[in-house]
């Protein structure tokens, strides 16, 4: 009776959920007067700007991600202690380019609704699967367990910007 319950409260919280507006990740651009007078709009600076600015901290947060991944791993003894030194670093940074590309281009497409982070979790997933798998060398249980780390890392983050 209680799992009837439990599953009928969140079918109830599910909906609204579901069908609720999406969530302004990224500002909408405006157009100021300012510089009518030559020519000059101000349409693009501020969503340039902010794309930038979002772009380096998930540059950032992928480089921790990354880091925090090898070292889990390494606890875990499932990576010898060496990989960090015997992995080439422009391999180690095209990784950390290519998934905050990937990942800033499936936020804007697909994080305008709600449903859309469900696939912008799995570009996520598969972006640290691949790249892991390709670049840094791993096999493909540890590039799942550093992409499923991402995951919760994103996930961890977008709950508390969205909730704050």
């Amino acid at each position: 009776m209680k799992k009837i319950n439990i599953l009928f409260l969140l079918l109830l919280l599910s909906t609204p959920l579901i069908s609720a507006d999406p969530i302004p990740v990224y500002p909408k651009p405006h157009i100021s007067n300012e510089g009518v007078s030559n020519g000059i709009s101000q349409a693009t600076t501020i969503p340039l700007s902010w794309l930038i600015l979002v772009f380096l901290l998930d540059l950032g947060m992928n480089i921790l991600i990354i880091y925090s991944g090898i070292i889990i791993l390494r606890y875990l003894s499932r990576i010898p202690n060496s990989f960090l030194i015997d992995l080439p670093k422009k391999n180690l940074l095209a990784s950390v380019f290519i998934i905050s590309i990937i990942g800033i281009i499936s936020e804007i497409i697909f994080g305008l609704w709600i449903g859309g982070f469900i696939i912008v979790i799995l570009f996520i997933f598969f972006s640290f699967l691949l790249t892991a798998k390709k670049l840094l060398y791993l096999d493909w249980s540890n590039s799942s367990i550093l992409g499923i780390i991402a995951i919760i890392i994103n996930i961890t983050t977008w709950s508390i910007i969205f909730l704050i």
